[in-house]
């Protein structure tokens, strides 16, 4: 018999024990894909929202950690644009707001936005319009947000204790997008008391170059007002931004901090099931030594079977992750800020993850059972 089928052999022989250590080592690594997976994928949604864009620099109020809370003068946008370098500057306004769904209040993401905003312009609208000039008491729907409130081009939507009217139901080039709810600038100015306010500015510049970047960033960053002070404004290349921004930051911490509590789990379970292993197997282990088993031998034996436990762990786990990631992109209020799609690297994460509980988890037994004298082993009962 071969050292593989043996080892198999030696698992199926407490079926229901190594069954039970599978499923835990696959709740682990089903847990770290998912969590890492769903970061990864609302950092890449984030990232999408502007790269489609070209953009270059985003700028925002300096010493804010998190993008909402900057507000800046949007006449600040008319001295950026006279920065050589600089091709088109983009403004509006985000900030969280409420929309209204029978008695329930659905959390959301609102964007003031001018008619003339590149970002408008890359929206494929599946229903009705965009706004106009001037126009006011109306709203734009990803149509992720229409499904979850239920709303169709002409129906009232309840914004901010607003009634608007929706004209127009898109779909954006990110999922991010699709979660949105899009107003004219003005109004959404008007709804935050912020009348002349735009959250940042998006820059795009004449060639994407880190000499050209970091030129204009300089210039931006030491704007001064009428009376000669700093404006105190934070210009950070996209990439940066994203990587640095607040939101991404507790979404991959959070992940983290459960993924490592999963894997203490599994590491735990996979301890407990390799010593109970080598303890009802002593005598067994005793007579490989007397045969011939050297202690290297004996070692490989308690780590291989650590080792096909974990995979088989690693397997179920990645197929399952895969699947709730879909399931979860189902659900409206998730799917506007998550891809579907889990990256390759995760996958590997997951997977080399369960190796490294296999390794730990059963060294220590594996060890135990090497230093096993042939003699005592032999009269254990």
């Amino acid at each position: 018999m071969g050292f593989v089928p043996f080892l198999l052999k030696n698992l199926l022989r407490r079926k229901v024990r190594s069954l039970l250590t599978t499923l835990a080592i696959a709740m682990a690594v089903a847990t770290q894909v998912t969590l890492l997976g769903l970061s990864d994928s609302f950092e890449l949604s984030f990232h999408k929202l502007f790269s489609s864009r070209d953009v270059g620099l985003i700028v925002l109020a300096r010493d804010q950690p998190m993008q909402l809370g900057s507000l800046l003068d949007e006449k600040v946008g008319g001295r950026m644009l006279q920065i050589p370098g600089v091709r088109e500057i983009d403004s509006g306004l985000t900030d969280y707001t409420r929309t209204k769904k029978g008695q329930s209040e659905i959390p959301c993401i609102a964007q003031g936005w001018k008619p003339d905003i590149f970002m408008l312009s890359q929206l494929r609208f599946l229903k009705g319009r965009s706004f106009e000039p001037g126009e006011r008491g109306i709203a734009l729907l990803g149509n992720r947000q229409a499904s979850l409130l239920g709303k169709d081009v002409g129906d009232d939507v309840e914004v901010e204790g607003e009634i608007l009217k929706v004209i127009g139901i898109f779909e954006g080039p990110t999922a991010l997008e699709n979660g949105f709810v899009v107003l004219p600038l003005g109004e959404l100015q008007r709804m935050k008391g912020a009348e002349g306010r735009v959250t940042g500015f998006s820059v795009i510049l004449e060639e994407n170059t880190p000499e050209l970047a970091d030129s204009v960033k300089n210039e931006i960053e030491n704007f001064r007002d009428e009376k000669g002070r700093l404006m105190r404004l934070s210009a950070e290349p996209l990439s940066k931004y994203v990587s640095g921004s607040l939101h991404v930051q507790i979404v991959h911490a959070m992940a983290w901090m459960t993924s490592v509590i999963a894997v203490l789990i599994g590491t735990v379970g996979m301890l407990n099931t390799m010593l109970m292993a080598v303890f009802e197997r002593i005598r067994e282990i005793g007579i490989l030594r007397a045969i011939g088993w050297r202690k290297s031998r004996v070692v490989r034996m308690v780590l291989g079977e650590s080792l096909l436990l974990s995979l088989a762990g690693a397997l179920v786990g990645i197929i399952a992750a895969l699947a709730v990631t879909r399931w979860l992109t189902t659900f409206p209020q998730v799917s506007g800020y998550i891809e579907g799609n889990i990256p390759p690297w995760v996958l590997i994460e997951g997977a080399l993850m369960a190796v490294g509980v296999g390794l730990i988890g059963g060294i220590y037994p594996a060890l135990r059972a090497a230093n096993l004298k042939p003699t005592e082993a032999l009269r254990h009962e």
